[in-house]
């Protein structure tokens, strides 16, 4: 009897396992599909469809819009801010004045 509960166990388990591995590929193809909706390639010379972004932020909430910077002017900025940050400068958030905060960039 133990065998059979046990096989049992087993086979139910491996089932288990079959149906989330469906159920994750159905919610990731979602993900990926909204995510596909929402997406606009653009390019510095294009002009940015600024009425169908519209649109998917009033449906989705969501807009994902590329191309507009290149990857080396990102690049660039992200070398520029490591070369300013200096981690002894580097402060907790709680306590600071409005002041101390709008001249720490570091937060």
């Amino acid at each position: 009897m133990k065998q059979v509960a046990g096989r049992n166990n087993v086979l139910f388990l491996e089932n288990l396992k079959k149906i989330i591995r469906l159920c994750i590929f159905r919610m990731e193809d979602k993900m990926y599909t909204f995510f596909r909706e929402n997406l606009f390639l653009v390019g510095k010379e294009n002009l940015i469809p600024v009425e169908p972004i519209l649109e998917s932020l009033r449906k989705s909430t969501f807009a994902c819009i590329r191309g507009v910077v290149s990857e080396q002017e990102v690049q660039c900025s992200l070398n520029a801010l490591k070369n300013r940050f200096n981690p002894a400068l580097d402060r907790p958030s709680v306590g600071e004045k409005p002041s101390e905060v709008k001249s720490n960039f570091q937060k």
